[in-house]
């Protein structure tokens, strides 16, 4: 599985800089809500499904996160996987997501309520094929993330000289 780590634009985050790392999620999604004269709840969406994500960490090292153009977008590939879920053994995923060495989608079985590791035998039209287990009551494939985004929070870097560490953070919004 994944090494954590993540590419922002064109830097690449060196391991030592990442010795702690955390990344949120969030799902974004636009709505309207108006109380009815009944009391009724009425919401509207006028669209969903955009990510916004947190990442922070801290290492031996300084990120290399200072040096970049943060008035563009940028790719990033992101650290942490997200998991997708179906009741059958076929789980869509989105196609926004990394497919190089060591962030490859992961299968696994949902047995008695434990994950239980199984191969992805292929993925089509980016819905991935598993295979089925006994007793399985439901399939997850955990994907990590590649997207476009604009940085909405730039960089911070805070260094501890007396502990030798780097602590750092930064958002961005999927665009």
């Amino acid at each position: 599985m994944s090494d954590l780590n993540f590419v922002l634009g064109t830097a690449e985050q060196p391991i030592a800089s990442i010795a702690g790392f955390s990344q949120t999620y969030e799902l974004l999604a636009a709505t309207e809500s108006d109380r009815m004269v009944d009391g009724s709840l009425d919401t509207s969406t006028h669209w969903a499904g955009k990510l916004k994500t947190r990442i922070s960490g801290e290492g031996w090292t300084p990120p290399v996160l200072l040096g970049l153009d943060y008035t563009s977008q940028m790719t990033l590939k992101c650290g942490a996987p997200i998991a997708a879920q179906d009741a059958s053994n076929t789980v869509t995923i989105p196609a926004a997501r990394r497919t190089d060495t060591g962030h490859t989608p992961v299968g696994f079985a949902i047995v008695d309520g434990k994950e239980v590791q199984t191969p992805i035998t292929g993925i089509v039209a980016n819905v991935a094929t598993l295979t089925t287990v006994t007793g399985a009551s439901s399939y997850v494939v955990w994907y990590w993330p590649e997207i476009t985004v604009q940085v909405t929070e730039r960089p911070t870097q805070d260094t501890a000289t007396g502990a030798a560490t780097h602590r750092w953070s930064f958002a961005a919004e999927e665009v």
